[in-house]
Parts: structure tokens; sequence; C-alpha cells
């Protein structure tokens, strides 16, 4: 799914709207353009909005500084469920190719022991 996003963003460059149930939900910006838009809103923060925005930008810095483990977590969970996947579905393919061959020794038995005497040329 971050693949998507980024793929997005760099066709729109401005940032999506992401909807939950018809209505906007979450705005996903380009870093570059959010710390562009804090450093701006830092400018302004000289009467009391700009103050307000000015400690919104903080909290959401400290925010986006907590979150990072967690993200991190995430993204190491999600490895090791999809290593788990990969190694579960390569021993099924194994187990499928050696039930395949098993098979092809079965029928190569079978025809050793179809062959009658009286069909080999002497």
């Amino acid at each position: 799914m971050l693949d998507d996003i980024k793929k997005i963003l760099e066709i729109s460059k401005k940032g999506i709207v992401i909807m939950e149930d018809g209505k906007p939900a979450y705005v996903v910006v380009p870093f570059e353009d959010y710390i562009e838009n804090t450093k701006s809103a830092k400018k302004v923060s000289s009467d009391e909005e700009g103050n307000y925005l000015l400690d919104t930008i903080r909290e959401d810095e400290k925010i986006f500084d907590e979150m990072i483990p967690a993200m991190e977590d995430i993204f190491e969970d999600e490895l090791d469920i999809a290593e788990k996947e990969d190694v579960k579905l390569l021993n099924e393919v194994k187990k499928a190719n050696i039930a395949k061959e098993k098979e092809r020794v079965t029928d190569q038995k079978k025809d050793v022991r179809e062959i009658r005497l009286e069909d080999l040329p002497f």
C-alpha cells in the first residue's frame, strides 16, 4: 500500500485525501511539503493563531517522532509474516513436487512390472 501511495504522490505532487465512509479522513502529503508548510506556519507565529499553529505543529512533530518506532515495529512484523508465508508456500511447493516425483516413480514401477518375458526381444 505504501508503494501505491508513493506512486500517487509522485503524480499529484500536492498530496492526496483518503476517504473513509464517504468523508475525508486523512491527508497525505510528501514530507518535504509538510516541512515547508510547518516552516511557513512558524513564520506567522507572532499572533495567537500563529502560536496555536506552532503548538499544533510541535505536537504533530512529537506524535510523528513517537510513531516512528511503532511504524518500524509494524514493518518488521509484516516482514516476519511475509517470510513465514513464503516459507509455508515453499514447503507446500516442495511437498507437491515430492508427491509428483513419488507418483512418477510409482508409474515407472508399474511400467516395469507390466513387461512380460514374451515381449522381450531375444
